[in-house]
């Protein structure tokens, strides 16, 4: 099977995505209705996350990822890597692993240490 389908309660832990996209907007929901604070990093947001920072559910790092950027923000329980860049993403990858943070990396399932399923709002 390889994964264990289980229900984490993540309210008022640090979960972080980096990415600003319409993905990454996505995924940042799913955090936000677990009632996770949620931290994104990324130089701009399209509409769908400028959305999430609109309604205050939301902090935005205006910045690429790196350690240095990890150095000022509260350290994540999960981290969701969205973005479209693969030297950020596997930098991601590399600080999550070093740190022993899991991660999911939208589009790469080989290398997520945990999956979002789909969930259908009735």
């Amino acid at each position: 099977m390889g994964y264990l389908p289980i229900w984490i309660n993540i309210k008022n832990e640090h979960c972080l995505v980096v990415g600003g996209g319409s993905i990454a907007a996505r995924r940042a929901d799913q955090f936000i209705k677990a009632g996770a604070i949620v931290t994104v990093i990324a130089p701009e947001l399209k509409s769908e996350m400028k959305h999430h920072l609109a309604n205050g559910d939301i902090v935005w790092d205006v910045d690429t990822f790196s350690a240095d950027t990890m150095a000022h923000l509260p350290h994540p329980k999960y981290v969701i890597s969205a973005i479209e860049d693969d030297s950020i993403t596997q930098a991601v990858f590399r600080y999550c692993k070093h740190h022993n943070i899991p991660i999911n990396v939208a589009g790469q399932a080989e290398i997520c240490d945990f999956m979002l399923p789909a969930i259908i709002d009735l």
